[in-house]
């Protein structure tokens, strides 16, 4: 059953219905507006909030998703298994807060856009652009540190890979829009392999192999891609970009910086991947010691913040002085912070982006280089990413409402003029 609200029942859902496609872009495209009241908290995030409560107001049928309606009850667990958690640990309130409104906020950004693309496909494109159009802007005007040390690296790859893949699928057919954002990771890919964004460009280039494949399958009419040829593919394509790194940083063409962190993570002797996140290394016996009760939001514990600055090396007077336990992933980070319940939601999403990848994908039509790149993306940041706030937070709610919808909504397959 569609959803009807009360605005569409007197006459008027049309212009309801124009409004609502225009703030899918508008609204993410001014995420570099933070406002400031006791905490920072994004003018977008306040605006999302207020739609899903419109929302909430005005439609009276509840829409037909029930997994999509099952991951705000593991977000709410999450969030309660937070609460009960910081309250044992007696964790201070200007943690807890922060820990709190991580949460809520994800949650309302991934309700609320599921909302708005669920009913109708240019959404998509449209919420896709005003995501890369705000992040830009914010590296434009507002960049933090790290994005004035290298913009590529912090936000600009993601950025760019979403707004021109966007644009891409507008108009064009699908073989010709797949074909193209293909091409178009792949060359990004490597640009990025030079800007020293070697994660980002890893995921270019999985990305623009992975679409190919996908397209072919589907146009061979197989119900499903091989398990083994996709991890083939993602193999490949990964030791491809991270020994075109390696001859970069051999050959001096990314300067010394970064062959002395290159060198430096080899030392290690965990690998790349490993030398690169050893904070996983920490939090992986931080959650193994205490697996069903969280340790709070940014817990703390001298124990486990030596032993990253042993496997590091580095002595660095700021990160001696913090007693952080180190996470850098969504799954471990929330794991560590609320327990087990904090990463029962993260599984749940990495079963959603392989069942899109095996099988979803055919639902997706000439969408499926921007869903496929977003997957590609968040299986990396489930595993080696620190949950971000702000911009990263819409975006992670962007992608994940997207991923449920093509898992819960057939209607974003295209008809047959896409193909």
């Amino acid at each position: 059953m569609r959803r009807v609200s009360r605005c569409e029942s007197r006459g008027d859902g049309r212009d309801v219905g124009r409004l609502i496609t225009v703030l899918c872009l508008f609204v993410p495209s001014i995420s570099f507006i933070t406002l400031r009241f006791g905490g920072e908290l994004l003018l977008t995030e306040l605006l999302l909030a207020l739609l899903l409560l419109v929302w909430l107001i005005n439609y009276r049928v509840v829409p037909r998703a029930p997994l999509f309606w099952f991951v705000c009850a593991l977000v709410l667990l999450w969030l309660v298994a937070q609460i009960v958690t910081d309250i044992v640990r007696e964790t201070a309130f200007a943690d807890y807060s922060r820990g709190w409104a991580k949460i809520a906020f994800f949650l309302v950004s991934f309700s609320s856009v599921y909302f708005l693309i669920s009913e109708r496909r240019e959404r998509v494109i449209l919420f896709g652009i005003g995501i890369a159009a705000g992040q830009i802007l914010k590296i434009s005007f507002f960049p933090s540190t790290h994005q004035l040390e290298n913009p590529w690296k912090f936000g600009l790859g993601f950025a760019v890979a979403v707004g021109v893949t966007a644009m891409l699928s507008v108009r064009w057919p699908v073989a010709r829009t797949s074909y193209s954002c293909s091409a178009f990771f792949i060359v990004l890919g490597f640009f990025l392999l030079f800007q020293g964004a070697r994660a980002q460009a890893v995921i270019c280039l999985c990305a623009g192999a992975i679409v190919v494949v996908q397209y072919t399958v589907g146009r061979a009419k197989f119900a499903t891609v091989p398990a083994l040829l996709l991890i083939a593919v993602a193999a490949s394509t990964s030791i491809v970009g991270l020994n075109g790194y390696r001859f970069l940083v051999e050959t001096g063409r990314l300067g010394e910086e970064a062959a002395a962190k290159y060198y430096q993570q080899l030392a290690l002797g965990k690998g790349i991947l490993l030398g690169g996140r050893t904070e996983s290394l920490v939090s992986v016996p931080a959650i193994v010691e205490s697996p069903l009760l969280g340790r709070g939001s940014w817990p703390r514990d001298v124990r486990f913040s030596n032993q990253f600055l042993v496997l590091k090396a580095d002595e660095s007077p700021q990160k001696e002085n913090s007693d952080l336990i180190p996470t850098h992933s969504f799954l471990f980070g929330s794991w560590v912070e609320a327990g087990v319940a904090g990463g029962l939601l993260w599984v749940t999403f990495l079963v959603v982006i392989g069942h899109y990848l095996l099988f979803g994908f055919r639902r997706v039509g000439k969408y499926l280089a921007l869903t496929t790149f977003l997957s590609i993306q968040y299986v990396w940041d489930i595993f080696f990413s620190v949950f971000p706030g702000g911009q990263g937070r819409v975006a992670a709610g962007f992608a994940f409402a997207l991923l449920l919808t093509v898992y819960s909504r057939p209607s974003l397959s295209t008809n047959a003029r896409d193909r």
